[in-house]
């Protein structure tokens, strides 16, 4: 079986039920929350859900089993402040418990949670060691709103940390607020960093319909969704991670697979990437020969000098009984 990478789309910060105390609002009925996320989840095709409660995972764990049996890939989580009052997205891989959870909260601080606002007694940048011995991931929550890291200000030094590799805001990178529109673009001398972290889009969803927003999702492109490809992909955001709003409104043509029937080829049959495949071999190995085979089934031109060649690999390869199958898709583009 081919394994292609794809982008899937991510929504990292949904929370339980119960969140909508937070806000001071009447708490929602747990099984017809959770039903309508997994409609939303199907009906935006959401393949990754993070959940996000504030310094809470027990009233999650029947949202995360009820989308978990639904195919929907869940890392569980949590919401805390730092000592600074960062605000920071906790997510794990699917296998930890809520009691493991439970216990990650004391680890990073935060051992009598009441209201699930409280702040950690760790630093930022000690949650962020803690949470990689733990083996998670982590993001800067809402940079630009209330308790982000950008709004709190005088904060530069964990901006420009190699720890920080994604930071969520609220809308395209063109819709900033342009106070920080040059810390974004990596042009503000106080906060430019090395590397380029990745921005990402994960709106605070406590009603099932906040998944319909663009902004409460992010593509990160994977073989399959599971939390080992997800932290490998934000080591490379510039080509893994992209926001909904970086999806182009035109297509562009793909060629799924290869397929021949009769000739010295009968039977060769593979399947190509949407988006980019890579041929790889030894000499003789037969490079030239799927390349051609593209090029004569679409009719593409052949340089003079090579025209004797590929008209003697096709007739060795193909005959006069021969057919080559190569259906054709259209893929939406995203920017790079």
């Amino acid at each position: 079986m081919e394994y292609f990478a794809s982008y899937f789309k991510c929504a990292l910060q949904v929370n339980p039920y119960s969140y909508s105390r937070y806000r001071g609002e009447e708490q929602q009925n747990e099984e017809e929350y959770n039903n309508a996320i997994l409609d939303k989840c199907k009906e935006n095709k959401i393949s990754v859900v993070g959940l996000a409660d504030h310094g809470c995972v027990d009233s999650s764990e029947s949202l995360r089993i009820k989308l978990t049996n639904n195919g929907i890939t869940v890392f569980p989580g949590f919401e805390i402040a730092s000592a600074e009052k960062i605000h920071m997205v906790c997510l794990f891989h699917p296998d930890k418990t809520a009691s493991e959870l439970n216990r990650f909260l004391g680890v990073l601080g935060m051992e009598a949670v009441v209201e699930g606002n409280e702040m950690s007694s760790m630093t930022c940048l000690s949650i962020a060691d803690k949470i990689n011995e733990l083996g998670g991931f982590w993001y800067a929550a809402h940079v630009t709103g209330d308790n982000g890291i950008l709004k709190l200000g005088k904060l530069n030094s964990i901006w420009k940390d190699n720890r920080l590799v994604a930071a969520q805001i609220p809308n395209s990178r063109e819709n900033i607020d342009p106070c920080y529109l040059n810390i974004i673009r990596n042009k503000e001398p106080m906060y430019k960093r090395e590397h380029m972290l990745a921005l990402i889009n994960a709106c605070d969803i406590d009603k099932p319909q906040d998944i319909d927003k663009e902004t409460a999702i992010v593509l990160v492109k994977m073989t399959e969704p599971s939390f080992e490809n997800f932290v490998v992909a934000f080591k490379d955001p510039e080509s893994r991670v992209r926001l909904y709003s970086e999806l182009e409104e035109n297509y562009q043509s793909c060629i799924k697979s290869i397929a021949v029937y009769g000739g010295y080829l009968d039977g060769l049959s593979f399947d190509l990437s949407d988006n980019l495949t890579t041929i790889i071999g030894g000499r003789g190995t037969g490079k030239s020969t799927i390349i051609n085979l593209i090029r004569y089934t679409l009719d593409l031109p052949i340089e003079n000098n090579m025209k004797k060649s590929f008209d003697s690999m096709i007739n060795t390869n193909l005959g006069s009984s021969s057919s080559i199958v190569v259906p054709l898709s259209r893929q939406p583009k995203v920017n790079s």
